[in-house]
């Protein structure tokens, strides 16, 4: 019982972070983890252009391309966690060599979009994730 709990709640936690709908209405036929679905809403899709465009910008910071195409989103959020030590840990440097951003700036703007300080808007359109 408590490993299906704990499936229960990382399918909840995926959820919520990636900011996705769940479906548990077959889980309450056999009780099935794998019978649960999440499915992308349009700002799980946001989310998933704006870590790939970080992440086109910033190599050190992976993009799990594949598990997402193949909507595999329990490995996308186990993907997305482990990449936030690097997206907290990324120097962020305009060319001009003045430092940007806290260092939770790439993070916030990938999970939220938001973008808290204007020198790190500059960044982000220097390194041609936004325009």
């Amino acid at each position: 019982m408590r490993i299906e709990e704990n499936a229960l709640k990382v399918y909840a936690q995926t959820a919520d972070f990636l900011r996705m709908e769940i479906d548990y209405s077959d889980y309450g036929k056999r009780e099935n983890v794998d019978d649960i679905t999440l499915t992308p809403t349009e700002r799980t899709k946001e989310m998933m252009e704006r870590w790939k465009a970080v992440s086109k910008a910033f190599p050190t910071i992976e993009f799990p391309q594949k598990e997402v195409g193949e909507g595999n989103w329990i490995k996308v959020y186990e993907e997305i966690t482990k990449s936030f030590g690097e997206m907290r840990s990324v120097p962020l440097v305009l060319s001009n060599g003045e430092e940007v951003g806290g260092t939770e700036s790439l993070y916030l703007y990938v999970h939220n979009g938001n973008i808290e300080e204007d020198n790190f808007e500059n960044l982000l359109k220097e390194k041609g994730i936004i325009e």
